[in-house]
């Protein structure tokens, strides 16, 4: 219509504050990070020689945060976190059953 304008909203992404990330991936991080203090101070070391491999296992809640914090899915092109925020709310939702004869 004449006189009248629509100017197209910006698509905003996610703020990068410091290396390229977001606040939620850096938050994730730290509380993944935590976790693996945690775990290392309450699990002892395997029995290998190496440093790393004895260790290896203290690494599993950081990897688990960072796959969740970074990796996307497939067919939606979310990121995991998301993803699983929408699953968990799809299975939790209230249902209405309709019953006919």
């Amino acid at each position: 219509m004449f006189g009248h304008h629509h100017p197209l909203t910006r698509k905003t992404g996610p703020a990068k504050i410091a290396w390229g990330l977001s606040l939620p991936q850096i938050l994730a991080l730290l509380a993944g990070g935590y976790l693996s203090f945690r775990l290392a101070q309450v699990t002892p070391a395997l029995p290998f020689d190496n440093f790393v491999f004895a260790h290896l296992h203290h690494l599993l809640p950081l990897g688990a945060v960072a796959l969740v914090a970074f990796a996307r899915h497939g067919k939606t092109g979310l990121n995991y976190a998301v993803y699983l925020c929408y699953a968990a709310a799809y299975r939790l939702r209230r249902r209405g059953y309709v019953w006919r004869r």
